[in-house]
């Protein structure tokens, strides 16, 4: 039986689509996206997809300080720092 998950965004943000709160924060939307990924991988243990689903977003967040300038602007993959 197929399971759906339907998130809906409620944080405040700014023009340019990045949130006011830190990505890292469980009150952000990755940080309860992940939660959500998170409880799938507990509802569905010998399903794959689940397990890669909180793996990639984890990726994704761990990032988010490179994609993002001090203004909050986009950050092109050449000029993202990789030590962060």
């Amino acid at each position: 039986m197929p399971a759906f998950v339907f998130l809906s965004r409620t944080q405040p943000s700014d023009r340019a689509g990045t949130v006011e709160t830190s990505p890292d924060t469980p009150e952000a939307p990755s940080g309860e996206a992940i939660w959500l990924a998170r409880l799938l991988v507990t509802l569905m243990p010998e399903e794959p997809e689940p397990k890669g689903l909180p793996a990639l977003m984890l990726y994704c967040t761990a990032r988010h300080s490179a994609r993002r300038d001090h203004e909050g602007g986009y950050v092109p993959l050449e000029r993202q720092d990789a030590r962060l």
